[in-house]
């Protein structure tokens, strides 16, 4: 059996991600990827046995990246605060350079196809920032709220502020990203 080709994974897995982007995950169909992909419909296939499987190999793939990209210079012998700057940083730099991805992770997630052993697998993804939270209520920095909500408040929070700031010069950018991890801070703070 011939293996497979990593480079046509990733060909199959970006056009899926531009579909979605485009279309959203609803009327995504395995014929729609091949030929965004320039591929068989059957190679598709050969690569996931279905659009759902697909579409979590994507989501790991995708939150793979995303925990690479957001907690990179983030060591755990920083103070609270620092890593936390850091980690709201590289989670703005993340969204604004691969914002087809975060369009597919918001819609995945609420979708009916994400499997029980990719939302567990993902979870592992977001552990350091789990575990700074965790250190930051322990001495007494942030509120004692449970992670998970921390974790979404986060992600609202820095979502929605990317819509506003891709509307802003991006020599402004710099003062936008000091000014959401303060709010951030401050919004979790004790």
């Amino acid at each position: 059996m011939k293996p497979k080709d990593e480079q046509k994974e990733q060909q199959i897995l970006d056009a899926t991600l531009a579909l979605v982007e485009q279309q959203g995950i609803a009327g995504l169909s395995m014929a729609m990827v091949a030929k965004k992909a320039k591929v068989a419909t059957g190679t598709v296939y050969i690569y996931f046995e279905s659009k759902e499987a697909l579409l979590n190999h994507l989501y790991l793939s995708v939150k793979r990246h995303f925990a690479a990209s957001v907690f990179k210079g983030c060591d755990a012998g920083d103070p609270v605060k620092v890593c936390f700057q850091k980690i709201c940083y590289g989670y703005i730099d993340y969204l604004l350079g691969n914002y087809a991805a975060m369009v597919f992770m918001h819609q995945f997630v609420n979708s009916p196809f994400v499997a029980e052993a990719s939302k567990n697998v993902s979870m592992q993804y977001m552990q350091p920032l789990k575990e700074l939270l965790e250190r930051g209520k322990k001495e007494m920095l942030l509120k004692d709220l449970d992670s998970m909500f921390m974790i979404s408040f986060l992600h609202g929070t820095i979502s929605e502020f990317l819509g506003f700031l891709k509307t802003q010069p991006k020599s402004s950018y710099k003062k936008y990203y000091e000014q959401v991890a303060i709010l951030c801070w401050d919004g979790l703070k004790a």
